[in-house]
Order: structure tokens, then sequence, then C-alpha cells
């Protein structure tokens, strides 16, 4: 997010990044607390803790991408197609913060 946020003043439309990273956050959240097993108070850790760490990595490998030493790099169309990492991680971050968690009796 923090990428996005200071992408914004590069990027045309830039807010549409932040508009789809919210919609993605608010989804995965909705998701997995709709699960019993992800809404004890371990569950809830789990979740959150998961959600940072691919925030983290999915932010790291986007300031890596989008930014030079100099500054911003415009790299076109082929760099859309990164944005769609924070989704798939998210995805995989979800399974595996659903797996860490007990089910429920």
């Amino acid at each position: 997010m923090i990428t996005a946020i200071i992408s914004k003043a590069f990027v045309y439309n830039g807010e549409v990044w932040l508009i789809g990273w919210l919609v993605c956050a608010l989804l995965y959240f909705a998701i997995l607390i709709s699960f019993r097993r992800n809404r004890t108070k371990n569950g809830i850790k789990n979740l959150v803790f998961c959600f940072l760490t691919v925030e983290f990595l999915v932010d790291l490998v986007w300031s890596l991408i989008y930014y030079d030493r100099s500054g911003y790099v415009n790299r076109g169309i082929a760099a859309l197609y990164w944005l769609l990492l924070w989704p798939a991680a998210l995805a995989a971050g979800g399974i595996l913060a659903a797996r860490l968690n007990k089910p429920v009796d």
C-alpha cells in the first residue's frame, strides 16, 4: 500500500490502484471471517499476521519493479500485470491462515 500511495503522484488514475487494494483487502477479511475457524482470537491474529506479511512482501516486490534509484519508472502496460500479484498473494495468504487455524467443534 505504501508503494501505491507514493505512486499516486506519478501514475495517472493512481486512485484506482488504491481502491483496488482496498477492495481486495476487504474481500480478504470478509471471506475469511465467514469461516468459523477464523473467528477465534487466535484465528483473527493469524489472519492479520498473514495479511501484513503478504502486504510487506508485495509492497517490496512492487517497489523493486516500479522504482529505480532515480525514482518512479513507467514500464507501460507490462507493469499492469504486476498489480495482479496482490490478489494472488492474498489468496495464498488466506489459504495459509485458514490452514494454521484449528477447526472449531
